[in-house]
């Protein structure tokens, strides 16, 4: 009975582990869904989108989209 107490403890710390790790992902995405929707409608108000871009990449967004652009870019041009 001990090693099977020490499996559920084991297994319940690493279920609590993976629902933290969901949680702060959930949060990350939701601040970035959040900055996304705002800078899209300061785009379609008129904002250049330099000024735009400056906000993403501050939000640390912008990298991350532009690589991605670039990347389906490549495939699509091949």
């Amino acid at each position: 009975m001990e090693n099977r107490s020490y499996s559920r403890d084991v297994l319940l710390a690493w279920i609590n582990h993976r629902l933290e790790v969901v949680s702060e992902a959930q949060h990350r995405l939701a601040v970035n869904r959040t900055v996304l929707q705002e800078q899209a409608t300061r785009l379609r108000l008129g904002v250049a989108a330099e000024d735009v871009r400056v906000v993403l990449r501050r939000a640390g967004i912008f990298g991350q989209v532009s690589s991605r652009l670039a990347k389906r870019r490549t495939i699509v041009r091949e």
